[in-house]
């Protein structure tokens, strides 16, 4: 099995003792370690970071709730026009393909700019679980923007996905537990060699292709334009109302595992990170998964509402997440015993 090298951000600190108040700091194996004004630095400059990696996290889940009721109102608009209004009060008119597509460029925002950077400062399996705070976010803001009803299903829903989340973000991240944020192009490599990582990698895209292939079944049968005249059995509608936004859930968690893997290449390209073969293959992935993603929210947005399909498509996303950076990123290594049910349990409630 292939072993994890990544160096961490958030190591244990050095501890060392001084030799005397004037002298530099020397190692003493007879006295109470001390930490070194060096240490205490970079300690602080971690925690810094690892604050600002969690608020980003939050963030970019609420710009990708945002992004989702942007592109739904627009695919959801009759009429070519839509008009924008605050406070009831009418603004302007603006086509309907210029709001879809300042959606779009939201929801790059949010699951590209705002969660890479949080990715380079928190684990993974903490990122996830932050990250689908979106669902608390999507509830307001359809609620305000396009005026859905929020039923009790749904929000008991979302608060079941929450409390998920919540269990995982405890697991991961009470105390330290040293789980590195940094890999080389060579531990990016042996990480899709390991075992483990390779048959879950391969699991997770298994999985995205035949679901993908169920649903153009399902779309060729039952076009949603002639929903009204040719419905779909109200069994097979309630299955597909699942499927549909956990393909495309699961299709995220692609994108975000190789988005993971190449900002860390990225990051090291000045010692040669960008040079492995590792980096191409890993860049073509992340781009092929995040064009399907575009592609396929247009499907899943205009077929299904947001409150139902977000908290499904998220769920989904969330779980394959937490189980990357478990399985795939070898996390499990850094965690103690009693942090398993809280993380595994979340993930369960995520599911």
């Amino acid at each position: 099995d292939a072993c994890l090298t990544g160096t961490s951000r958030r190591r244990p600190h050095d501890h060392t003792a001084f030799a005397s108040d004037a002298g530099p700091p020397v190692s003493d194996s007879t006295s109470e370690p001390m930490a070194t004004p060096g240490s205490v630095h970079d300690a602080d400059n971690a925690r810094a970071l690892y604050f600002w990696g969690i608020v980003l996290a939050v963030a970019s889940g609420a710009a990708t709730a945002l992004s989702m009721v942007i592109q739904h109102a627009a695919l959801k608009a009759t009429d070519r026009m839509m008009t924008l209004a605050l406070c009831n009060r009418r603004l302007c008119a603006v086509n309907k393909h210029v709001i879809w597509f300042s959606g779009i460029l939201l929801y790059a925002v949010g699951t590209g700019v705002l969660y890479s950077f949080a990715g380079l400062w928190i684990p993974l399996s903490l990122l996830a679980c932050l990250f689908i705070t979106l669902l608390a976010f999507n509830l307001y803001f359809s609620r305000i923007f396009l005026g859905e009803r929020l039923t009790w299903p749904k929000v008991a829903g979302s608060m079941i996905v929450l409390l998920g989340a919540s269990l995982c973000a405890i697991g991961t991240s009470l105390g330290d537990p040293g789980v590195p944020t940094e890999y080389t192009s060579e531990d990016v490599a042996a990480l899709f060699a390991a075992p483990a990582g390779a048959l879950y990698f391969a699991l997770l895209v298994a999985t995205v292709l035949s679901t993908l292939a169920a649903i153009l079944i399902y779309e060729r049968a039952y076009p949603t334009a002639e929903k009204a005249t040719k419905p779909p059995p109200p069994w097979l509608e309630r299955t597909m109302a699942v499927v549909y936004p956990a393909s495309l859930g699961l299709d995220e968690a692609i994108a975000h595992l190789t988005l993971r893997c190449m900002n860390a290449m990225l990051s090291q390209c000045d010692r040669g990170g960008c040079a492995h073969p590792v980096f191409p293959v890993t860049i073509a992935m992340w781009v092929l998964s995040s064009v399907g993603t575009v592609v396929w929210l247009r499907i899943v947005f205009k077929r299904f509402s947001v409150t139902t399909a977000l908290p499904v498509e998220y769920g989904a996303a969330t779980a394959a997440d937490v189980v990357s950076g478990l399985v795939f990123f070898q996390e499990w290594k850094f965690y103690a015993a009693w942090r398993y049910p809280l993380i595994v349990g979340g993930g369960r409630f995520d599911a």
